[in-house]
């Protein structure tokens, strides 16, 4: 796909501000906190598969409990911990510390964490894009490939991680000694240092601007179909100017194994607020031809929604994915419950009703 003939339609868009992390509820002052995030949808979706028919479902979509506390010791450092588990609203089959859990300690020089948590590259993909969990949410390109769907966006098994506040920078470094489909270790008991994973992440805020740039290598990447090396790096930039908000993001993949996962992609989006604690939402996801023509794709979505009140919010959203003729990425990808799978050239698409409540 010739990426030029498309950088006209990347002026529609703009940027929302960097999520805020999940507020709790003390159980035992701060040595134990709970919170909950409940996100259900009514979605309407078409896979533009001659083989499948449109469908309607309900989907449960990233829901989680988690457990968290620090304690502050005698030595003037703190320790920490996390569990976090799935849930799943629609069905039954919630599971227990499936989501980023993990150990710490905590003190002027930063944090250290060992446990399993989302790379910093992840991380970074949800930080400057929009719509995450829902039916437009960007792991269906960023991260993808062709046949290699959502291959670069992990939670990292058996990885210690540091991270610190550097003025207005925040830095992350995260060491994995193995990759999370890394299931046969080299001996019984001990971790592949041959799959190991390495990712690492840079975000400075300033006022309005926030600019990141995040870097990771996978010795065996997940999903990936022969898994082999794969290298990502992700720069991303917003700017909220207030009532209207835009922001960008770049990604390059490469690898000498798979060459699904050797392509460039960009997107950008934006934010409109409106009275009523309403905003309008749109995004632009592309992802570029790899060494074999016709195998890109974009991914098109514009959303509504409307906070019921600081813990509560209401959406509809639409995405459309159009692909070339050799290129079937997915409709709906990972973080909403329900995916959208579609076939080679095909142009899947989905409306979603949502609801979302935290506590």
């Amino acid at each position: 796909m010739n990426m030029k003939k498309n950088v006209i339609a990347l002026g529609i868009a703009g940027a929302l501000s960097i999520p805020a992390a999940a507020s709790a509820v003390q159980i035992a002052g701060e040595d134990l906190e709970v919170y909950v995030k409940a996100h259900v949808s009514l979605d309407f979706s078409d896979p533009d598969n001659p083989a499948v028919d449109s469908q309607t479902s309900i989907s449960s979509n990233s829901s989680r409990i988690g457990f968290k506390g620090k304690r502050q010791l005698e030595n003037g450092m703190t320790a920490l911990f996390q569990i976090e588990s799935k849930v799943v609203f629609d069905e039954s089959g919630s599971e227990l510390a499936t989501r980023n859990t993990f150990v710490g300690l905590q003190n002027g020089f930063g944090t250290v964490l060992v446990g399993y948590a989302d790379t910093p590259f992840k991380d970074l993909g949800g930080d400057f894009t929009l719509f995450g969990d829902t039916v437009a949410d960007r792991r269906a390109i960023l991260g993808s490939g062709v046949g290699s769907s959502n291959a670069i966006n992990d939670r990292a098994t058996n990885m210690i991680m540091y991270k610190n506040m550097l003025g207005p920078t925040e830095v992350k470094i995260l060491y994995s000694t193995s990759t999370p489909n890394d299931d046969v270790p080299s001996s019984p008991g001990i971790d592949n240092n041959d799959n190991a994973l390495f990712s690492g992440s840079a975000v400075y805020k300033d006022g309005p601007l926030a600019i990141g740039l995040a870097i990771e290598s996978q010795d065996n990447a997940t999903n990936a179909s022969p898994a082999e090396k794969v290298d990502g790096t992700r720069l991303g930039v917003m700017y909220d100017f207030g009532n209207f908000g835009l922001g960008a993001i770049y990604e390059s993949l490469s690898s000498d194994d798979i060459a699904a996962l050797d392509r460039d992609a960009y997107g950008i989006n934006g934010t409109l607020k409106l009275s009523g604690n309403t905003k309008l939402q749109a995004q632009i996801l592309m992802a570029d031809e790899n060494a074999t023509t016709e195998t890109g794709a974009t991914m098109t979505s514009f959303g509504v929604s409307k906070k019921l009140d600081k813990k509560t919010e209401v959406y509809a959203i639409y995405t459309s994915t159009s692909n070339d003729d050799a290129a079937n990425f997915q409709g709906v990808e990972d973080g909403h419950g329900d995916e959208l799978k579609t076939v080679a050239g095909g142009s899947p698409n989905a409306f979603s009703l949502g609801f979302v409540h935290s506590i």
